[in-house]
């Protein structure tokens, strides 16, 4: 829990709005219109199979702030011929965000 909310607020920049126990558990953290809630399980899963896309207004910009703070798994912004623009990034945990907008299809 530690590693991922240091992952959504100091990488990613969501703010702590309500933290439960010391160490933390459960955690809700915003994002201006967006939270996301982290709840650590009570057991070990292999591979993590979440995946979370989220739509921004710039792709190159997100990806810049992101890249210029977290050295972890992060891929190229890329334009794909079905209309997006979008990159991925690998959290702690090993679930996968995908950061994207709509763009003009080739």
């Amino acid at each position: 829990m530690e590693d991922s909310l240091h992952f959504y607020t100091d990488v990613l920049g969501f703010a702590p709005r309500y933290l439960h126990n010391d160490p933390v558990d459960y955690a809700v953290l915003k994002l201006k219109d967006i939270s996301v809630h982290l709840s650590k399980g009570n057991s070990v899963r292999p591979e993590p199979t979440t995946r979370m896309y989220f739509f921004v207004h710039d792709v190159d910009a997100v990806f810049d702030d992101i890249q210029s703070r977290y050295v972890g798994n992060v891929s190229e912004p890329t334009t794909w011929d079905y209309g997006m623009r979008d990159f991925d990034v690998v959290d702690p945990d090993g679930h996968r965000l995908s950061f994207g907008k709509n763009v003009a299809k080739n």
